[in-house]
């Protein structure tokens, strides 16, 4: 079940709030976008929210701290509520190869937040996200550790962009995400089989 996030007023924000939430393992890739986030220009105002842990994070927490200036990203650790967090942010970040259920990609929309997301498409990528993510629409697809750096730097140059497709992603997924739906898809398919 993918909790219905409630309807809130996006604005574009003075400072972009960025989240990554998940195991902090190998195949999730936060580290793609650590780099991406350290290359974003200097005047680019952001802080970014890591939910979770694992084996990578103090790897992790080095990566970001190794660039020589401060970056503002705080590890949060595993967090049995990730609402509050969700309600705080503008944009998903989710560079993982590997997912073939991405149910985080749901759960975000549902908060009323866009997600760039790895194209699982492009060579190498493994991932439902373009099931999930209509590209330039409810969040942005990238076919590379680049591209995801290019559009991430898009998206930090002009927020308004972001504020727009988090109302796109969250009336997206209450309609393709409602679990009713789901449930009367997954009947249908069911009685067609024993047909």
């Amino acid at each position: 079940d993918v909790p219905d996030g409630e309807t809130r007023r996006r604005e574009p924000a003075a400072t972009l709030r960025l989240l990554v939430v998940g195991a902090l393992q190998e195949s999730k890739r936060v580290d793609v976008a650590i780099r991406a986030l350290a290359a974003l220009r200097a005047a680019a105002r952001w802080e970014c929210d890591v939910v979770g842990d694992g084996e990578e994070r103090p790897a992790l927490e080095a990566l970001a701290a190794s660039f020589g200036r401060s970056l503002p990203i705080r590890f949060h650790g595993a967090r049995p509520d990730v609402a509050p967090f969700y309600r705080r942010a503008d944009l998903l970040l989710f560079p993982s190869r590997l997912e073939h259920a991405p149910l985080v990609l749901m759960e975000a929309m549902r908060h009323g937040l866009p997600v760039l997301a790895m194209d699982g498409r492009a060579p190498g990528i493994l991932t439902a996200s373009h099931e999930i993510v209509d590209d330039g629409d409810t969040g942005w697809l990238a076919r590379s550790e680049r591209d995801f750096a290019d559009r991430l730097g898009m998206l930090a140059a002009d927020p308004a962009l972001v504020a727009a497709a988090g109302r796109r992603a969250q009336q997206a997924a209450r309609v393709r995400f409602d679990y009713a739906r789901h449930v009367d898809r997954w009947e249908a398919l069911l009685g067609a089989l024993v047909r």
